[in-house]
This record gives C-alpha cells, structure tokens and sequence, in this order.
C-alpha cells in the first residue's frame, strides 16, 4: 500500500527508515542512516558531519534558531 503524505509547504522531503535493513541501500546511504541512528562515524562523510553536529551543538545563536524553526515547521 503506496502512501502520500500531503505538507502544503511546497518542499520536497525524503523520509527514511534508519531502522530498516539496509543491506541492499548504497553505501553511502547505510552510512548516513547508521550515524542518524547511532552517532556511528564510519566514513569521510560521517566524520565530517559529526564534527559539524557537535559543533553545531555548542552553538547557542544556531541552536535557538534550529528550535524556532522546528517549531514553526512542527506548527508548535
């Protein structure tokens, strides 16, 4: 059963299942969907976008933005 979900925000979203078998994902994708699910840094990619988490993370100005947006896009 095909499901379409309708967001009225005239973006385009991809959703993923980080919990799913990825054994036939691309590799690329197994790697960013293990580090969504567990932090797991395996890779180039993975490494670098850590860094920027955590980075991220201790940003108090980027933080309070990313949560108002979460907000707004939650409709909270």
């Amino acid at each position: 059963m095909k499901e379409e979900i309708q967001l009225q925000d005239k973006m385009n979203w991809i959703f993923y299942n980080t919990t799913a078998d990825l054994s036939e994902a691309p590799e690329g994708i197994r790697e960013f969907l293990s580090y969504i699910e567990n932090e797991t840094v395996d890779g180039d990619f993975t490494k670098l976008l850590d860094k920027k988490v955590k980075n991220a993370r201790l940003n108090e100005d980027w933080r309070s933005i990313t949560e108002a947006e979460a907000r707004k896009m939650l409709h909270l």
